[in-house]
Protein backbone atom coordinates (compact mmCIF):
# COMPACT_ATOMS: atom_id res chain seq x y z
CA UNK A 1 0.00 0.00 0.00
CA UNK A 2 2.85 2.40 0.82
CA UNK A 3 4.36 1.71 -2.61
CA UNK A 4 1.07 2.66 -4.22
CA UNK A 5 0.94 5.95 -2.29
CA UNK A 6 4.47 6.84 -3.36
CA UNK A 7 3.59 6.24 -7.00
CA UNK A 8 0.48 8.41 -6.70
CA UNK A 9 2.50 11.23 -5.12
CA UNK A 10 5.04 11.12 -7.93
CA UNK A 11 2.34 11.42 -10.59
CA UNK A 12 0.69 14.37 -8.80
CA UNK A 13 4.03 16.20 -8.47
CA UNK A 14 4.70 15.90 -12.20
CA UNK A 15 1.25 17.28 -13.01
CA UNK A 16 1.73 20.29 -10.73
CA UNK A 17 5.10 21.10 -12.27
CA UNK A 18 3.71 21.05 -15.81
CA UNK A 19 0.70 23.20 -14.94
CA UNK A 20 2.84 25.88 -13.33
CA UNK A 21 4.77 26.31 -16.57
CA UNK A 22 1.69 27.21 -18.62
CA UNK A 23 -0.51 30.27 -18.92
CA UNK A 24 -3.28 28.11 -20.37
CA UNK A 25 -4.39 25.17 -18.11
CA UNK A 26 -2.78 21.90 -19.18
CA UNK A 27 -4.61 19.26 -17.14
CA UNK A 28 -5.01 16.86 -18.83
CA UNK A 29 -3.72 18.77 -21.87
CA UNK A 30 -3.17 22.26 -23.25
CA UNK A 31 -6.17 23.75 -25.04
CA UNK A 32 -4.49 25.88 -27.69
CA UNK A 33 -7.83 27.25 -28.87
CA UNK A 34 -7.61 29.51 -25.80
CA UNK A 35 -4.36 31.03 -27.05
CA UNK A 36 -4.98 34.34 -28.82
CA UNK A 37 -2.19 35.54 -31.13
CA UNK A 38 -2.34 38.95 -32.81
CA UNK A 39 -0.76 39.89 -36.13
CA UNK A 40 -0.31 43.35 -37.62
CA UNK A 41 1.68 44.10 -40.77
CA UNK A 42 1.99 46.83 -43.38
CA UNK A 43 1.47 44.65 -46.47
CA UNK A 44 -1.43 44.93 -48.88
CA UNK A 45 -2.19 41.40 -50.16
CA UNK A 46 -4.80 42.60 -52.64
CA UNK A 47 -2.13 44.65 -54.46
CA UNK A 48 1.10 42.73 -53.87
CA UNK A 49 1.72 39.05 -54.68
CA UNK A 50 4.49 38.96 -52.08
CA UNK A 51 1.99 39.53 -49.29
CA UNK A 52 -0.46 37.00 -50.68
CA UNK A 53 2.08 34.26 -49.96
CA UNK A 54 2.86 35.81 -46.58
CA UNK A 55 -0.81 35.74 -45.62
CA UNK A 56 -1.05 32.08 -46.65
CA UNK A 57 1.83 31.30 -44.29
CA UNK A 58 0.29 33.32 -41.45
CA UNK A 59 -3.02 31.48 -41.79
CA UNK A 60 -1.39 28.03 -42.04
CA UNK A 61 0.90 28.65 -39.07
CA UNK A 62 -2.06 29.63 -36.89
CA UNK A 63 -4.15 26.72 -38.13
CA UNK A 64 -1.42 24.15 -37.49
CA UNK A 65 -1.05 25.40 -33.90
CA UNK A 66 -4.82 25.39 -33.37
CA UNK A 67 -4.83 28.93 -31.98
CA UNK A 68 -7.18 31.90 -32.20
CA UNK A 69 -5.55 34.29 -34.72
CA UNK A 70 -6.49 37.97 -34.49
CA UNK A 71 -5.58 39.54 -37.82
CA UNK A 72 -7.20 41.97 -40.27
CA UNK A 73 -5.40 42.78 -43.55
CA UNK A 74 -5.13 46.49 -44.30
CA UNK A 75 -6.85 45.98 -47.66
CA UNK A 76 -10.02 44.89 -45.86
CA UNK A 77 -10.33 48.24 -44.11
CA UNK A 78 -11.34 51.74 -45.09
CA UNK A 79 -7.79 53.04 -45.30
CA UNK A 80 -5.60 54.65 -47.93
CA UNK A 81 -2.70 52.17 -48.32
CA UNK A 82 -0.63 54.78 -50.13
CA UNK A 83 -0.61 57.12 -47.14
CA UNK A 84 2.36 56.01 -45.02
CA UNK A 85 1.32 57.99 -41.94
CA UNK A 86 -2.20 56.58 -42.21
CA UNK A 87 -0.84 53.02 -42.32
CA UNK A 88 1.47 53.69 -39.36
CA UNK A 89 -1.39 55.18 -37.34
CA UNK A 90 -3.64 52.21 -38.11
CA UNK A 91 -0.92 49.72 -37.18
CA UNK A 92 -0.13 51.54 -33.92
CA UNK A 93 -3.80 51.72 -32.91
CA UNK A 94 -4.38 48.08 -33.80
CA UNK A 95 -1.33 46.92 -31.80
CA UNK A 96 -2.44 48.88 -28.73
CA UNK A 97 -5.96 47.48 -28.94
CA UNK A 98 -4.73 43.91 -29.23
CA UNK A 99 -2.52 44.29 -26.15
CA UNK A 100 -5.03 45.94 -23.82
CA UNK A 101 -8.44 45.22 -22.32
CA UNK A 102 -9.92 42.01 -20.99
CA UNK A 103 -9.63 40.24 -24.34
CA UNK A 104 -5.96 41.05 -24.93
CA UNK A 105 -3.82 38.59 -26.87
CA UNK A 106 -1.40 36.00 -25.49
CA UNK A 107 1.30 37.07 -27.98
CA UNK A 108 1.71 39.34 -31.00
CA UNK A 109 3.86 39.57 -34.13
CA UNK A 110 4.19 42.71 -36.19
CA UNK A 111 6.21 44.18 -39.04
CA UNK A 112 8.00 47.45 -38.38
CA UNK A 113 8.28 49.42 -41.63
CA UNK A 114 8.88 52.52 -39.50
CA UNK A 115 10.42 53.13 -36.04
CA UNK A 116 7.32 55.23 -35.30
CA UNK A 117 5.40 52.04 -34.49
CA UNK A 118 7.75 50.92 -31.69
CA UNK A 119 5.96 52.94 -28.99
CA UNK A 120 2.78 50.96 -29.64
CA UNK A 121 4.66 47.65 -29.48
CA UNK A 122 6.17 48.70 -26.16
CA UNK A 123 2.62 48.74 -24.75
CA UNK A 124 2.54 44.97 -25.34
CA UNK A 125 5.89 44.50 -23.63
CA UNK A 126 4.73 46.50 -20.61
CA UNK A 127 1.66 44.27 -20.39
CA UNK A 128 3.90 41.18 -20.29
CA UNK A 129 2.82 40.01 -23.74
CA UNK A 130 5.52 38.25 -25.83
CA UNK A 131 6.17 40.14 -29.08
CA UNK A 132 8.06 39.27 -32.26
CA UNK A 133 8.99 41.53 -35.18
CA UNK A 134 8.84 39.83 -38.58
CA UNK A 135 9.63 40.68 -42.20
CA UNK A 136 10.44 44.38 -41.80
CA UNK A 137 12.36 46.19 -39.09
CA UNK A 138 15.57 44.24 -38.49
CA UNK A 139 17.51 47.26 -37.22
CA UNK A 140 14.59 48.68 -35.24
CA UNK A 141 13.93 45.34 -33.56
CA UNK A 142 17.61 44.96 -32.67
CA UNK A 143 17.79 48.48 -31.23
CA UNK A 144 14.72 47.93 -29.06
CA UNK A 145 15.36 44.39 -27.86
CA UNK A 146 12.75 42.50 -29.88
CA UNK A 147 13.31 39.15 -31.53
CA UNK A 148 13.25 39.37 -35.32
CA UNK A 149 12.25 36.73 -37.87
CA UNK A 150 13.17 37.66 -41.42
CA UNK A 151 15.98 38.97 -43.55
CA UNK A 152 18.64 41.59 -42.94
CA UNK A 153 17.70 43.76 -45.91
CA UNK A 154 20.99 45.65 -45.99
CA UNK A 155 22.84 42.32 -46.23
CA UNK A 156 20.54 41.23 -49.08
CA UNK A 157 21.33 44.43 -50.98
CA UNK A 158 25.02 43.99 -50.26
CA UNK A 159 24.96 40.51 -51.81
CA UNK A 160 23.09 41.91 -54.82
CA UNK A 161 25.73 44.59 -55.38
CA UNK A 162 28.66 42.22 -55.01
CA UNK A 163 27.11 39.60 -57.29
CA UNK A 164 25.99 41.97 -60.03
CA UNK A 165 29.28 43.89 -60.01
CA UNK A 166 31.22 40.65 -60.34
CA UNK A 167 29.05 39.49 -63.25
CA UNK A 168 29.61 42.69 -65.23
CA UNK A 169 33.36 42.63 -64.59
CA UNK A 170 33.61 38.97 -65.65
CA UNK A 171 31.76 39.80 -68.87
CA UNK A 172 34.86 41.73 -69.97
CA UNK A 173 33.32 45.18 -69.56
CA UNK A 174 36.07 47.80 -69.30
CA UNK A 175 34.27 51.07 -70.01
CA UNK A 176 31.81 53.05 -67.92
CA UNK A 177 29.11 50.82 -66.44
CA UNK A 178 25.70 51.90 -65.16
CA UNK A 179 24.00 50.32 -62.14
CA UNK A 180 20.50 51.07 -60.91
CA UNK A 181 18.48 50.04 -57.89
CA UNK A 182 14.90 49.72 -59.18
CA UNK A 183 12.89 50.91 -56.18
CA UNK A 184 9.09 50.56 -56.17
CA UNK A 185 8.60 51.92 -52.63
CA UNK A 186 10.84 54.95 -52.06
CA UNK A 187 10.98 56.00 -48.42
CA UNK A 188 10.07 52.55 -47.06
CA UNK A 189 12.85 51.30 -44.80
CA UNK A 190 13.11 47.84 -46.37
CA UNK A 191 13.80 49.28 -49.83
CA UNK A 192 16.09 52.00 -48.47
CA UNK A 193 18.20 49.35 -46.77
CA UNK A 194 18.29 47.12 -49.85
CA UNK A 195 19.38 49.93 -52.15
CA UNK A 196 21.90 51.16 -49.58
CA UNK A 197 23.41 47.70 -49.30
CA UNK A 198 23.43 47.39 -53.09
CA UNK A 199 25.37 50.62 -53.49
CA UNK A 200 27.93 49.53 -50.87
CA UNK A 201 28.23 46.09 -52.46
CA UNK A 202 29.02 47.67 -55.81
CA UNK A 203 31.66 49.88 -54.23
CA UNK A 204 33.35 46.88 -52.66
CA UNK A 205 33.31 44.88 -55.90
CA UNK A 206 34.14 47.63 -58.40
CA UNK A 207 35.94 50.50 -56.71
CA UNK A 208 39.40 49.63 -58.03
CA UNK A 209 38.26 47.62 -61.05
CA UNK A 210 35.68 49.52 -63.07
CA UNK A 211 34.41 53.04 -63.67
CA UNK A 212 30.68 53.12 -62.96
CA UNK A 213 27.76 55.33 -62.07
CA UNK A 214 24.94 54.47 -59.66
CA UNK A 215 21.32 55.64 -59.56
CA UNK A 216 18.35 54.86 -57.29
CA UNK A 217 15.38 54.76 -59.68
CA UNK A 218 11.79 55.11 -58.48
CA UNK A 219 9.28 53.11 -60.55
CA UNK A 220 5.57 52.32 -60.73
CA UNK A 221 5.49 48.48 -60.74
CA UNK A 222 1.89 48.17 -61.96
CA UNK A 223 2.44 50.29 -65.09
CA UNK A 224 5.07 48.68 -67.34
CA UNK A 225 5.13 51.60 -69.76
CA UNK A 226 5.99 54.05 -66.99
CA UNK A 227 8.34 51.46 -65.52
CA UNK A 228 10.28 51.20 -68.80
CA UNK A 229 10.44 54.98 -69.20
CA UNK A 230 11.97 55.39 -65.73
CA UNK A 231 14.72 52.86 -66.49
CA UNK A 232 15.44 54.21 -69.97
CA UNK A 233 15.69 57.75 -68.59
CA UNK A 234 18.00 56.88 -65.71
CA UNK A 235 19.84 53.68 -66.61
CA UNK A 236 20.57 53.75 -70.35
CA UNK A 237 24.21 52.97 -71.23
CA UNK A 238 26.71 55.77 -70.85
CA UNK A 239 27.31 57.85 -73.98
CA UNK A 240 30.71 56.28 -74.58
CA UNK A 241 29.18 52.78 -74.56
CA UNK A 242 27.30 53.32 -77.84
CA UNK A 243 24.06 51.85 -76.56
CA UNK A 244 25.66 48.62 -75.32
CA UNK A 245 23.30 47.32 -72.60
CA UNK A 246 25.88 44.75 -71.47
CA UNK A 247 27.40 47.65 -69.52
CA UNK A 248 24.17 48.00 -67.46
CA UNK A 249 23.28 46.21 -64.24
CA UNK A 250 19.77 46.41 -62.77
CA UNK A 251 18.74 45.41 -59.25
CA UNK A 252 15.00 44.74 -59.07
CA UNK A 253 14.60 45.38 -55.37
CA UNK A 254 11.35 43.49 -54.74
CA UNK A 255 8.87 41.00 -56.19
CA UNK A 256 6.54 43.82 -57.19
CA UNK A 257 9.10 44.71 -59.87
CA UNK A 258 9.45 41.25 -61.38
CA UNK A 259 6.65 41.24 -63.97
CA UNK A 260 7.61 44.55 -65.58
CA UNK A 261 11.31 43.90 -64.94
CA UNK A 262 11.37 40.63 -66.89
CA UNK A 263 9.46 42.26 -69.76
CA UNK A 264 12.06 45.01 -69.82
CA UNK A 265 14.89 42.45 -69.94
CA UNK A 266 13.17 40.68 -72.83
CA UNK A 267 13.44 43.94 -74.80
CA UNK A 268 17.02 44.60 -73.62
CA UNK A 269 18.46 41.08 -73.21
CA UNK A 270 22.10 42.20 -72.96
CA UNK A 271 21.50 43.89 -69.60
CA UNK A 272 22.53 42.09 -66.41
CA UNK A 273 20.26 41.89 -63.39
CA UNK A 274 19.68 40.48 -59.92
CA UNK A 275 16.42 40.55 -58.00
CA UNK A 276 15.20 40.52 -54.43
CA UNK A 277 12.57 37.81 -53.90
CA UNK A 278 11.70 35.02 -56.32
CA UNK A 279 8.59 34.52 -58.44
CA UNK A 280 7.15 32.73 -61.44
CA UNK A 281 8.02 35.79 -63.55
CA UNK A 282 11.64 35.64 -62.44
CA UNK A 283 11.85 31.90 -63.13
CA UNK A 284 10.40 32.53 -66.60
CA UNK A 285 13.19 35.02 -67.31
CA UNK A 286 15.83 32.59 -66.07
CA UNK A 287 14.45 29.81 -68.25
CA UNK A 288 14.57 32.10 -71.28
CA UNK A 289 18.28 32.62 -70.75
CA UNK A 290 18.04 36.28 -69.74
CA UNK A 291 21.05 37.58 -67.86
CA UNK A 292 19.51 37.22 -64.41
CA UNK A 293 22.48 36.40 -62.18
CA UNK A 294 20.36 35.31 -59.22
CA UNK A 295 17.22 35.95 -57.24
CA UNK A 296 17.37 36.55 -53.49
CA UNK A 297 14.91 34.33 -51.65
CA UNK A 298 14.10 35.71 -48.21
CA UNK A 299 11.94 32.60 -47.62
CA UNK A 300 8.77 34.54 -46.99
CA UNK A 301 6.77 31.54 -45.90
CA UNK A 302 9.02 30.95 -42.90
CA UNK A 303 8.55 34.57 -41.83
CA UNK A 304 4.77 34.26 -41.75
CA UNK A 305 4.60 30.69 -40.44
CA UNK A 306 7.06 30.61 -37.53
CA UNK A 307 5.76 33.41 -35.26
CA UNK A 308 2.57 31.55 -34.32
CA UNK A 309 4.63 28.54 -33.21
CA UNK A 310 7.12 30.63 -31.26
CA UNK A 311 4.49 32.74 -29.51
CA UNK A 312 2.20 29.82 -28.72
CA UNK A 313 5.02 27.91 -27.03
CA UNK A 314 6.08 31.06 -25.18
CA UNK A 315 2.52 31.39 -23.86
CA UNK A 316 1.78 27.77 -23.01
CA UNK A 317 5.22 26.28 -22.27
CA UNK A 318 7.15 29.36 -21.14
CA UNK A 319 9.85 28.30 -23.63
CA UNK A 320 11.42 30.99 -25.81
CA UNK A 321 14.04 30.72 -28.54
CA UNK A 322 17.02 32.73 -27.31
CA UNK A 323 18.36 34.02 -30.64
CA UNK A 324 17.93 37.76 -31.16
CA UNK A 325 17.19 37.14 -34.83
CA UNK A 326 16.10 34.16 -36.93
CA UNK A 327 17.44 35.03 -40.37
CA UNK A 328 15.44 33.48 -43.21
CA UNK A 329 17.58 35.05 -45.94
CA UNK A 330 19.33 36.05 -48.08
CA UNK A 331 19.31 32.73 -49.93
CA UNK A 332 20.71 33.12 -53.45
CA UNK A 333 18.80 31.29 -56.20
CA UNK A 334 21.00 30.94 -59.30
CA UNK A 335 18.77 28.62 -61.34
CA UNK A 336 15.10 27.77 -61.57
CA UNK A 337 13.88 25.18 -59.08
CA UNK A 338 11.97 22.04 -60.03
CA UNK A 339 8.45 22.17 -61.47
CA UNK A 340 7.26 20.50 -58.27
CA UNK A 341 8.66 23.30 -56.11
CA UNK A 342 7.28 26.00 -58.38
CA UNK A 343 3.83 24.41 -58.24
CA UNK A 344 3.90 24.31 -54.45
CA UNK A 345 4.90 27.96 -54.27
CA UNK A 346 2.27 28.98 -56.81
CA UNK A 347 -0.33 27.24 -54.61
CA UNK A 348 0.86 29.18 -51.58
CA UNK A 349 2.11 25.85 -50.14
CA UNK A 350 -1.52 24.91 -49.45
CA UNK A 351 -1.78 21.93 -47.10
CA UNK A 352 -4.16 19.06 -47.82
CA UNK A 353 -6.84 18.12 -45.31
CA UNK A 354 -6.61 14.97 -43.23
CA UNK A 355 -8.13 12.88 -46.05
CA UNK A 356 -5.51 14.06 -48.55
CA UNK A 357 -8.02 16.18 -50.42
CA UNK A 358 -8.24 19.94 -50.79
CA UNK A 359 -6.58 22.52 -48.60
CA UNK A 360 -7.49 22.54 -44.94
CA UNK A 361 -9.97 25.17 -43.85
CA UNK A 362 -10.01 24.64 -40.10
CA UNK A 363 -7.60 23.47 -37.46
CA UNK A 364 -8.02 20.00 -36.02
CA UNK A 365 -7.88 21.35 -32.48
CA UNK A 366 -10.25 18.69 -31.14
CA UNK A 367 -7.57 16.00 -31.49
CA UNK A 368 -5.65 15.60 -28.26
CA UNK A 369 -2.77 13.14 -27.85
CA UNK A 370 -1.48 12.53 -24.33
CA UNK A 371 2.29 12.85 -23.97
CA UNK A 372 4.21 9.58 -23.71
CA UNK A 373 5.36 10.28 -20.15
CA UNK A 374 1.72 10.72 -19.05
CA UNK A 375 0.76 7.37 -20.58
CA UNK A 376 3.77 5.75 -18.89
CA UNK A 377 2.84 7.20 -15.50
CA UNK A 378 -0.72 5.93 -15.81
CA UNK A 379 0.52 2.45 -16.85
CA UNK A 380 2.98 2.43 -13.93
CA UNK A 381 0.19 3.35 -11.56
CA UNK A 382 -1.92 0.41 -12.73
CA UNK A 383 0.98 -2.07 -12.56
CA UNK A 384 1.93 -0.95 -9.05
CA UNK A 385 -1.67 -1.27 -7.92
CA UNK A 386 -1.82 -4.88 -9.18
CA UNK A 387 1.48 -5.75 -7.47
CA UNK A 388 0.33 -4.18 -4.19
CA UNK A 389 -2.96 -6.09 -4.23
CA UNK A 390 -1.07 -9.33 -4.97
CA UNK A 391 1.33 -8.73 -2.07
CA UNK A 392 -1.55 -8.05 0.31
Amino acid sequence: LSLLLVATALVDTDAETNTSASVVPCDPCIDRSQVKIGCVHHGIPSQDVFWQLMDSAIAQGAQDMGIDLRYEPIADLTLDPGDESSVEDYMSDRIRNLCSGEDKVSGIFVSLPSPNIVDALNVCREAGIPAIVFNAGFNTAEANGYQFIGQNEYQAGLEAGKGLGKAVVESGQDGTSTFCCINHAPGVGVLTNRCGGFEDGLAGALETVLVYRYTDVHVEPNDCSSFDDAILTNCSPAANENGDWSSVGLYFAGEANHACGVKFLQNYPLAYSVASDVSQDLYLGMNEGLRIVFGIDQQTYLQGYLPSSFLTLASTNDQIVQNDSIETGPKLITETPSDHYQQCKANGYAVCDADGGGAETSASSSLRILPLFTVFNKMSFCILAIISNWLL
